[in-house]
């Protein structure tokens, strides 16, 4: 969208470039120097900028990219995520797209920006299969090519929502997420989530069950009791919880979809955030994707979970339907 109001056009986009420029500089500096903590703190005020006057002024897609940006430098900040060279990339790419999501904002033209994509892109998250986009000339390009959701259906790549592959994988399991007794594993044999430890397997199977359990009955009790800190604390350690176990035994998928959910309850208890019907759908969204990962790891049996999807789901991004390319 284009900001109505010319004099607000031209601040924002005088203090856009700058700010636009300083991230792109400071990045380049920290590759060399990633310990450097004034630099950090110096990119997140400009990325903690860049969020406020985008959603200030109705560019909001700018906004939740500058967010996730911001987020990513405080999490380098405080030593919970490591500035390697895949990370400084997806950082670049972000950058890449907050500038054509401000050029559409100061000139009109459309940005060939699917946020969808530049958040899960941002979270670590990949898609399958890439397709080519248009990109502006110059300074303002931005990926040459963008990442597509996977098709289940046959039909074109991007008729698929992230609730409705939630939907589909759902579908053949039972309430708790377990599949049915009689699932066949697949003719390719286990799924390289599954945790080959007879042991480790059993007490990470009972221990994330319980932990999954209360984390349903929480949320329940979270709906009609919002303010309950308590509550908000206890699912925050119960996520903190999944997310170790996943990662220390290799489920790595599930640790960074709870880690996302951690995020969200930590916002909502800072008072950063607010529970919203939206913002419980998704987060039961995110809990009926690990109890299939979980399920996945301690069966072998391959699911259909789209951790790119679910990921940007959570974050509140959408895909924009396209039309099926004809036939």
């Amino acid at each position: 969208m284009m900001i109505d109001d010319t004099e607000l056009r031209d601040i924002f986009k005088t203090a856009s470039e700058e700010r636009l420029q300083a991230l792109d500089d400071g990045l380049l500096y920290l590759e060399k120097h990633p310990d450097d903590s004034a630099t950090l703190a110096a990119l997140m005020r400009e990325a903690h900028s860049l969020k406020g006057d985008g959603n200030m002024l109705g560019v909001t897609d700018l906004g939740k990219v500058a967010h996730q940006i911001e987020h990513i430098f405080g999490a380098i900040s405080r030593g919970e995520q490591a500035p390697g060279a895949d990370l400084f990339d997806r950082l670049a790419h972000g950058v890449a797209a907050m500038r054509q999501l401000v050029h559409a904002a100061v000139t009109g033209e459309a940005a060939e920006v699917e946020v969808f994509y530049v958040l899960a892109k941002l979270m670590g998250a990949e898609a399958a299969t890439p397709h080519p986009v248009m990109a502006l000339d110059g300074d303002d390009a931005i990926f040459d090519r963008a990442i597509a959701p996977v098709s289940t259906n046959g039909g074109s790549p991007n008729q698929s929502t992230p609730t409705q592959l939630l939907e589909i994988n759902l579908g053949s399991t039972s309430q708790n997420g377990a599949a049915p007794a009689d699932a066949p594993v697949a003719a390719s044999g286990l799924s390289d989530r599954y945790i080959a430890d007879s042991e480790l397997r059993d007490i990470f199977k009972a221990a994330s069950q319980e932990r999954l359990q209360a984390f349903d009955d929480g949320l329940l009790h979270l709906e009609k009791h919002p303010d309950d800190t308590a509550t908000l604390e206890a699912l925050m350690r119960e996520a903190h919880s999944l997310k170790g176990d996943g990662n220390m035994l290799g489920v790595t998928d599930l640790g960074q979809v709870a880690h996302h959910i951690e995020h969200i309850l930590g916002d909502l208890l800072r008072g950063e955030a607010e529970l919203s019907a939206d913002l419980c759908d998704r987060l039961s969204h995110g809990l009926a994707a690990m109890k299939q990962l979980v399920h996945e790891a301690t069966t072998g049996e391959p699911t259909d979970v789209n951790l790119f999807y679910v990921l940007a789901e959570l974050m509140g991004a959408s895909p924009s339907p396209k039309p099926a390319s004809p036939t």
